[in-house]
């Protein structure tokens, strides 16, 4: 074997306090797109196709419907997704805050 066909040694520079902070805030914002997505999908959704309303007042008093599909299975669809995108953006936020308030950027 000679020189020439080693793999070079890698040396990883530790990660900075800044490197890291960098990636948690383009990780949640990241999230945060995802969900604007997301509940822009569930709108478009709910304007486009008619989907009976989630509560009905009847003599001044509140009805919520209750089990079923309000707008069939492709608006669960959207809605699942907008509820695991907003866990992980919420997830996203806390990691985001606890790194700051770590760095002692914030109190």
């Amino acid at each position: 074997m000679n020189w020439f066909s080693r793999q070079p040694a890698v040396i990883e520079a530790p990660e900075s306090d800044a490197d890291r902070l960098a990636l948690v805030e383009r990780q949640y914002r990241e999230a945060e797109r995802q969900l604007v997505d997301a509940r822009m999908a569930v709108d478009h959704y709910r304007k486009t196709h008619k989907v009976p309303p989630q509560f009905h007042v009847i003599n001044g008093k509140m009805f919520i419907p209750v089990g079923g599909l309000r707008g069939g299975a492709e608006l669960g669809q959207l809605e699942r997704l907008e509820r695991q995108a907003l866990r992980i953006r919420n997830e996203r936020m806390r990691e985001l805050a606890e790194f700051k308030m770590r760095l002692g950027l914030v109190r």
